[in-house]
């Protein structure tokens, strides 16, 4: 694949200062080939190849202009949003990617934005921004400072800035930014939902995103960064703060779905382990046997087959009879949430 080196330098420096690390520690970079397989039976394939990712640690502008020089266009490039405390290694050698128990400092996080594969960008793009600016205003009148936006390509990602947030302090960090998420999900869900466009689930304190100002390889858009100036929100920390995580944000009731995914149907016919799981079935006894788990397991195994849309896995969660939407009442947001640990983790 021929190298890309173009990109755009000021979208990089800018959003690179933006995220503040500064004194809070290393800036994590990682590389992705495009033709990297995850998983660890694909490890020996993947080290053949060159195709395992490349991380690197920077604290400065050049350092991460250097690691775009070597790897941008052959790899997606990607920066970890929040620091890392120190230069994370592996058996005390060799440098890994930082794990969610790692991060010390919140110090920003976003929302991703993308557009359904039905979707037409032509229509579902300009909704998608006109959402975004009704999202923005909805957090500026509480005071809390407008969160800047950036494209990514397939749609935007909403980025806010905090104050350093201790996660030794504040433990529950992640469970109340995924609570600040799912109120978002719920508050525009319907308009979404009308528009073909997502919001995607994963509120890790180790999330990266694509270096803002750089491409995937092969692809013709750039990403863009649309923020300036770093501003952080003390208001935007407080509100975050003070979420009470025991308080349901609806009991939404779901319309369960007639008939299940075809290629699901078949998988369920010709795999053993797929009906045990469908049927509660077949986990070690010192595995999760809740029906959240056996619905969390479920997923995972649709996923390694090739069952990845969130419409088709929705529904599978939704009709198993023996599932926690069946039979424990679970609404929208669980479903979505197991999807989504199901997808990224």
């Amino acid at each position: 694949m021929r190298k890309m080196l173009n990109y755009n330098k000021d979208d990089i420096i800018r959003s690179f200062r933006w995220l503040g690390h500064g004194e809070h520690g290393f800036t994590e970079l990682a590389a992705f080939h495009p033709r990297y397989k995850p998983g660890r039976d694909n490890f020996d394939y993947n080290k053949k190849h060159g195709y395992l990712p490349k991380t690197w640690y920077v604290t400065n502008e050049k350092q991460l202009l250097g690691f775009l020089n070597r790897f941008h266009g052959t790899h997606t490039c990607c920066y970890g949003i929040n620091p890392r405390p120190e230069i994370l290694r592996r058996y005390g050698r060799f440098v890994r990617t930082a794990k969610d128990t790692d991060i010390k400092t919140v110090l920003n996080f976003y929302f991703d934005f993308d557009l359904e594969d039905s979707a037409k960008p032509d229509k579902a793009i300009p909704a998608l921004e006109e959402l975004l600016t009704d999202i923005q205003f909805y957090f500026e009148k509480d005071g809390i400072v407008k969160p800047f936006r950036a494209f990514t390509g397939n749609g935007y990602h909403l980025l806010f800035a905090l104050p350093p947030t201790s996660v030794e302090k504040y433990p529950d960090v992640r469970e109340r930014l995924k609570r600040l998420r799912d109120t978002v999900a719920f508050e525009f869900g319907d308009s979404m939902a009308s528009e073909g466009i997502k919001l995607d689930s994963t509120m890790d304190l180790r999330r990266v995103a694509k270096i803002y100002g750089t491409r995937k390889p092969g692809r013709r858009k750039l990403s863009r960064f649309y923020g300036n100036e770093r501003i952080e929100d003390y208001v935007l920390k407080e509100y975050l703060l003070s979420l009470d995580l025991s308080e349901p944000i609806s009991s939404i009731s779901l319309q369960i779905p007639d008939t299940l995914p075809e290629k699901f149907e078949a998988l369920l016919t010709a795999d053993p382990h797929i009906q045990k799981l469908w049927n509660n079935e077949g986990k070690g006894g010192s595995s999760d046997l809740s029906r959240s788990g056996y619905d969390f397991s479920l997923a995972k195994e649709c996923i390694r087959n090739g069952i990845t849309d969130i419409n088709d896995l929705t529904a599978i969660l939704m009709i198993r009879p023996e599932g926690a939407v069946r039979k424990s009442g679970k609404n929208e947001l669980y479903v979505r949430r197991t999807i989504g640990n199901a997808l990224y983790k």
